[in-house]
């Protein structure tokens, strides 16, 4: 159990979790899970066997809410999502804790928002992948068609800044 290990948790329903994996020697590893609907024994064996095998620093939960213009039904949706992850996190033997978007965003490098210029989610999300792909450029952010896999850049990202504030 020498290797430490960060894990990230972008919590929507089509997030990621991460685990950065550093060990005494070599390259670091990076492992995602993909949010998939109603996988909830998957998620929970994922950061068992995690918890067991690593040395797990620390896991960071992006603490988000409901937005307004959602539906009743998304917004439904999206706290069941956040909740179970809140329940797989407490169930494992590790601690963790939540970040807000703009403090992980913040310390791992994107480019605050300009006062009076939009920028759309769209947007971010570009930033955000830009930004793994510096840090971690063998990180595996697009799928096979050259697509972003949704939530995989938020989560290593949410794991790096884990690791910078718990190593």
């Amino acid at each position: 159990m020498s290797n430490n290990a960060y894990i990230g948790v972008d919590p929507g329903a089509s997030g990621a979790m991460c685990i950065i994996v550093v060990p005494e020697k070599g390259e670091e590893e990076i492992h995602f899970l993909d949010h998939k609907s109603n996988e909830i024994i998957e998620r929970y064996k994922w950061l068992f066997d995690a918890g067991e095998e690593l040395n797990i620093k620390k896991a960071m939960l992006e603490k988000v809410h409901s937005l307004m213009g959602m539906s009743a039904k998304s917004n439904f949706t999206f706290g069941g999502q956040f909740f179970m992850c809140v329940t797989l996190l407490t169930l494992q033997r590790f601690g963790w804790d939540y970040v807000q978007p703009k403090t992980w965003q913040k310390t791992v490098g994107i480019p605050e928002k300009k006062k009076g210029i939009k920028r759309s989610s769209a947007q971010l999300k570009k930033l955000v992948a830009e930004r793994c792909l510096q840090i971690y450029p063998n990180a595996k952010i697009y799928g096979p068609k050259g697509g972003l896999l949704d939530g995989r850049s938020d989560a290593l990202m949410i794991s790096h800044y884990c690791r910078l504030i718990y190593n």
